[in-house]
């Protein structure tokens, strides 16, 4: 049981390491005061990271310096949701 719980932290963290990396990859620097904006968008992405069938893929194809994200990634929508999400609230806010 404890091997099959260390699997799933590992995966978790991986993926979470994934999404963090794509939002850098991406330039989404989002700042603290944006995230309750966000929300919803921020959710939406996570999630489509937490059901990626090969976490960390990604990771390798960032590093490579291509713009955007991956052909194969299952999120790519919900990281454009985010994108046009953030730049509507920065407009906003000036």
């Amino acid at each position: 049981m404890s091997m099959d719980l260390d699997n799933m932290q590992r995966g978790v963290a991986l993926r979470i390491e994934a999404f963090e990396g794509m939002l850098a990859h991406l330039d989404l620097d989002l700042h603290e005061s944006e995230a309750p904006f966000l929300i919803n968008e921020l959710r939406d992405t996570l999630m489509a990271c937490a059901r990626c069938p090969k976490p960390g893929r990604c990771t390798g194809w960032c590093q490579s310096g291509q713009p955007g994200t991956p052909h194969f990634c299952k999120a790519t929508q919900q990281f454009r949701n985010l994108i046009i999400a953030s730049e509507a609230v920065r407009i906003r806010a000036t």
